[in-house]
This record gives structure tokens, C-alpha cells and sequence, in this order.
């Protein structure tokens, strides 16, 4: 999910679009991108490879944000 008003959706990704790579290392599924996310600080900036709908290939760079307590 893409939510309205997050680094995401700011950055032009939308909801079907596929992250393959974040910061350079490939990601394998949510699980994947939470590995690469977990050591960084809110405010970091990653960038972003991934995959539309259409198949078509993009880049992004997002600033990280504080994630919901759990």
C-alpha cells in the first residue's frame, strides 16, 4: 500500500508498484525492505528501485519516517 501524504506517495510510487532494490541490495518481498529499512534513522534517505503496474522500471528517493510504535 501507497498512503497519501508519505514519503511514497510524495516520491511517485503508487499502490502495485514493486520495490526490487533499496539502496542498492535487492529486496525480496516486505520482509526484505524491513531488513534494509531497519538500521536506517527517520530522516535518511533511500533510494528506491522498483517495477509499476505497466512493467514499466523507476527510481525514487525517499527521507525515512518514523514507522507506528508497535
Amino acid at each position: 500500500h501507497v498512503y497519501s501524504g508519505t514519503p511514497a506517495n510524495r516520491a511517485g510510487l503508487a499502490a502495485g508498484d514493486v520495490i526490487t532494490r533499496a539502496n542498492g541490495k535487492a529486496v525480496s518481498g516486505a520482509s526484505g525492505l524491513i531488513a534494509i529499512t531497519a538500521g536506517q534513522r527517520p530522516g535518511a534517505a533511500m533510494s528506491l528501485t522498483y517495477v509499476n503496474a505497466s512493467g514499466v522500471t523507476g527510481s525514487a528517493t525517499v527521507a525515512l519516517i518514523q514507522g507506528p510504535a508497535k
